[in-house]
């Protein structure tokens, strides 16, 4: 690789905000947003800047509008800059994207992220803030050491946490002092805090009808407007979360990439092989199974990627190697992050920290234990005892928006990835319909109506087939799905 393609890939897609002049290793730009603080960000990230009078929107990554498709990201910051901070975070409940956004107004900072905290936000504070894309950004800046935390340490340096991706727990880091800033919180620059902005209140109920339509029409207009942007590819398995997605390109077909990695655990004879293949190619389109996966990595590239990533995956090295070599010019649309509206997480039993630890089998670390309860301490005064709502939350905060885009951040240094689910007003308007509409299975009621509506002819192909969802189908029907599903919950995680 030569010298510049090396500066490039340092930092790739990073960022940091500082209280003072600091220098940056590889192509990054730099402005400052305010008398007090520099933003240093890599020339590959986007970035966008609209202001009026004593009011500042800096937008860090791409927002898409699923009712005017056209809108590029400085017309949108355009129409949020009419607004007071309170209604500007609210209207971005529309968008689906990956960013955060610098609310400025006078002397006010306020800072927040898109709904599954996808773009990553770290901080911390001192006299003043430290903001970076990764925690050891800021610990490189203020030389700052790993916990010495004897709890803290089991859990971060066990086979739990590299299963995870390395992701922190809630809020923590490896570093005491460096935080992640949650899912549904904003950071304020004044108060030198994190604050919890939704959930305000219960649930808006909703209709299934009324849903299947409000949702189709966003995923349709969400791909439109990533693909009026930029060129787009789309895995396809399976599963449901691709089958919806790949419902919503019916009108722009003809334009997207539809691909599957065949990695080693896979075959022809695989579901998630021949039943895209099958479905992709009755429509007339091609399927491409990728399978050129290099062996050998190259030394710089293997060197910067472990820079740019404390702790970064070893596992997807050759996917992630395959899409820098082939497809950086692409925008990547995985079908992540549906899963916050399935159901996942149920039991009969009560809701404790232990509970919620068992879910993700890390109730043997104390220090996960006592995150998830200073966890709900924060979230039953916002929503009482609704248990299906706080399973809910929990699993969009710290499964959805903690260790499910890890893998995201590992691939920045490859190509620019969306996850159109990625909109708060599309998992807020799921999320309001009764759970067994919604319950996790390959035959959940509402998913596959989406699909109907968007694009039946993509239901002619089985969905996850295996013993397990028939099963599920059958319990279904007989309308005792959702009992024997908490009876479970409440052995297994009492």
């Amino acid at each position: 690789m030569n010298s510049n393609d090396l500066t490039n890939l340092l930092y790739r897609r990073q960022y940091v905000i500082s209280p003072e002049k600091i220098t940056m290793e590889g192509n990054f730009k730099n402005i400052v947003i305010s008398k007090n603080y520099y933003l240093y960000y890599h020339s590959d990230l986007s970035f966008t800047k609209v202001s009026k009078g004593n009011k500042a929107l800096y937008l860090i990554g791409d927002l898409f509008d699923y009712r005017n498709t056209d809108f590029n990201n400085k017309q949108i910051l355009k129409h949020l800059l009419q607004f007071s901070f309170d209604e500007c975070l609210k209207e971005t409940f529309n968008y689906c994207g990956r960013f955060f956004l610098i609310y400025i107004e006078n002397d006010s900072i306020k800072l927040f992220h898109d709904a599954f905290a996808s773009r990553k936000i770290y901080y911390h504070v001192n006299d003043k803030l430290w903001c970076a894309s990764q925690p050891h950004l800021i610990a490189k800046f203020l030389n700052l050491k790993h916990s010495t935390n004897k709890e803290v340490l089991e859990y971060f340096k066990s086979v739990e946490c590299k299963n995870n991706n390395y992701a922190g727990v809630m809020d923590a880091t490896i570093y005491d002092t460096v935080k992640q800033l949650q899912p549904n919180k904003y950071l304020d620059f004044s108060l030198k805090i994190p604050v919890r902005y939704w959930p305000k209140k219960q649930y808006d109920k909703i209709k299934l009808n009324d849903a299947v339509k409000s949702c189709s029409g966003m995923i349709e207009g969400f791909l439109e407007s990533v693909n009026k942007r930029h060129k787009l590819m789309l895995p396809v398995t399976a599963g449901i979360d691709s089958r919806i997605l790949f419902a919503g390109t019916k009108k722009i077909r003809n334009n997207i990439f539809y691909y599957i990695n065949k990695t080693s655990h896979l075959s022809e004879k695989s579901p998630d092989i021949y039943i895209p293949k099958k479905l992709v190619e009755k429509c007339n389109l091609k399927f491409n199974i990728v399978t050129s996966f290099e062996k050998t990595i190259e030394k710089d590239f293997l060197d910067i990627y472990h820079k740019n990533i404390e702790f970064a995956s070893e596992e997807f090295i050759p996917v992630i190697y395959n899409y820098y070599r082939n497809f950086s010019d692409y925008i990547n649309c995985p079908g992540i992050g549906n899963e916050i509206t399935e159901n996942v997480l149920d039991t009969s039993a009560n809701v404790t920290a232990k509970t919620l630890a068992k879910f993700f089998h890390l109730s043997r670390f104390s220090f996960v234990q006592k995150k998830y309860n200073e966890w709900l301490m924060e979230i039953e005064p916002v929503v009482g005892k609704n248990k299906r709502m706080i399973l809910d939350i929990f699993f969009w905060e710290e499964k959805g928006g903690n260790w499910g885009n890890q893998i995201q951040t590992c691939k920045d240094i490859a190509q620019e990835e969306i996850l159109i689910y990625n909109s708060r007003k599309y998992l807020t308007t799921m999320l309001g319909l009764e759970k067994e509409y919604r319950n996790k299975s390959s035959h959940s009621i509402l998913h596959k109506k989406i699909i109907e509506n968007l694009w039946p002819e993509l239901l002619s192909e089985p969905i996850n087939p295996s013993f397990k969802s028939t099963l599920f189908l059958v319990l279904q029907k007989i309308k005792i799905y959702s009992l024997m599903k908490s009876l479970a919950g409440y052995v297994k995680y009492r």
